[in-house]
């Protein structure tokens, strides 16, 4: 039996991943050796199997109180092992079996309790990650919706994208007790995330869901952002630079309707970009020079985000510092071929206008 176990924590990461049922072997193998524990140290392995990774030996006090004894029973069958001041199951599969055995009433029950006990353990640090976890297993959408939000910030602080993504996604489920600004800034937060990650259809999906709350809430700076950013979802997913280019008209339409912003002028640098990744030249430099016209009267149309999209989506397909660097070197070479090139021409006209570089980094300076 424990040659058979040893094989199941390879394919436990995987299998979870795939979100699959557990192999019939691997389960019966299990649960044939839980089987041979008492009843109440059965109730200790189902404490245990509920916690991922490590279960704290103070959460499984305030968990069963005085059944906690019968821990020595499940780690004198190798079940578990020891881990400093907590216990885990030696195989991931292992710990899946018994958990996906329980009961839904009693597994609910489960992650309620341990919800609870780590609200309120004292000097113990908690990452919101894992309160969310049991939040969510506990079906309390309020919480799941505070904790799984709070969590997808922090990975997001600390470039751990995918981790923000999975948890943006958690807090989604649980979305529709937000206003619709609310809600559409989480879907822009988690469509940033999806665009780091490559996510490109969650990337687009989610965004047009914001659009959609912005629209029912009847903010027009909001609408006109996230379509800005839509056209950057579909750059990077399909390359149609004609295509990006209505989704941008589009934004620009919205965004006129109100005073020059910040997002208008990168509505306009974007058109720009895809211009200029075609090297045209000209209609490049034009629609950048579009942008300056943002500096007026900007001070007091801000976004209520506070930022116009992410750093990492700025630098992205059609970001604007790209952009400016591109412009700056498409300008550059053509300083040489220039004085071959009869004044009038596209090259001509390009090399004798202020540098582009300039118009761009003014523009988001």
């Amino acid at each position: 039996m424990r040659s058979r176990l040893g094989i199941l924590s390879s394919s436990a990461k995987s299998w979870h991943r795939g979100g699959g049922r557990l192999p019939a072997t691997a389960r019966d193998a299990v649960l044939a050796r839980a089987t041979r524990l008492s009843a109440d140290a059965q109730a200790v392995l189902e404490a245990i199997a509920v916690v991922p990774q490590r279960a704290e030996v103070w959460l499984l006090e305030a968990l069963l109180g005085p059944r906690i004894t019968l821990l020595d029973e499940c780690l004198v069958s190798g079940m578990v092992a020891a881990d400093g001041a907590a216990v885990s199951f030696r195989h991931e599969l292992a710990r899946l079996a018994i958990e996906e055995r329980i009961a839904p009433h009693r597994r609910v029950r489960l992650h309620r309790d341990v919800l609870a006990a780590l609200l309120e353990s004292d000097g113990v640090e908690v990452d919101a990650a894992r309160f969310a976890h049991h939040a969510e297993a506990a079906d309390d959408g309020r919480a799941t919706l505070e904790f799984a939000r709070s969590a997808a910030q922090q990975a997001a602080a600390s470039a751990s994208h995918r981790e923000a993504a999975a948890q943006y996604r958690r807090a989604l489920r649980q979305s529709a007790r937000l206003d619709p600004v609310e809600r559409a800034e989480m879907l822009e937060r988690f469509a940033d995330e999806c665009h780091v990650t490559a996510a490109w259809p969650e990337e687009e999906a989610s965004l047009l869901e914001a659009i959609e709350c912005h629209r029912h809430a009847g903010d027009k700076l909001g609408e006109g952002r996230t379509i800005r950013m839509l056209a950057g979802a579909i750059a990077c997913k399909v390359p149609d630079p004609e295509r990006v280019r209505t989704t941008l008209r589009q934004a620009i339409e919205v965004l006129k309707q109100l005073p020059p912003s910040l997002e208008l002028a990168q509505a306009y640098l974007g058109i720009s970009s895809t211009f200029l990744a075609n090297e045209e030249a000209q209609p490049a430099f034009e629609w950048a020079q579009r942008a300056r016209s943002w500096r007026t009267g900007s001070a007091t149309q801000t976004s209520r985000r506070g930022r116009s999209g992410s750093p990492a989506r700025w630098s992205g397909c059609w970001g604007g510092r790209r952009v400016a660097r591109n412009l700056n070197a498409h300008w550059r070479s053509r300083v040489s071929a220039a004085s071959r090139t009869v004044p009038g021409s596209g090259t001509w006209a390009w090399s004798r206008s202020p540098c582009a570089s300039g118009i761009a980094r003014e523009s988001i300076s």
